[in-house]
């Protein structure tokens, strides 16, 4: 589909004119300006810390559980030494 680009021209013109009239209100800066202030001055560091959060909360999880994973198999494997340990003094006690 080809188009004359004077064709292209006047079809641009033609919206160009009507839409010239169409312009925001007067207020209409001073309104954008004013939420965008009022949200900046809303927004605190919680929000930071909750976005940040959601991010490291599944990461503190899975290092918790390792850790106690480690915390049994280390308290299972200290028992199984101390009864080898205390069945060997009561074999040297006889």
């Amino acid at each position: 589909m080809t188009h004359d680009p004077e064709d292209t021209d006047a079809r641009l013109e033609r919206l160009r004119l009507a839409t010239d009239p169409v312009r925001p209100r007067p207020s209409f800066a001073a309104r954008v300006a004013a939420a965008a202030s009022r949200e900046e001055a809303s927004a605190d560091w919680t929000f930071d810390l909750l976005l940040a959060a959601r991010r490291l909360v599944p990461i503190a999880a899975l290092a918790a559980a390792v850790g106690m994973i480690w915390a049994v198999q280390s308290e299972h494997a200290w028992n199984q030494a101390h009864a080898a340990n205390a069945s060997a003094e009561l074999d040297m006690q006889w």
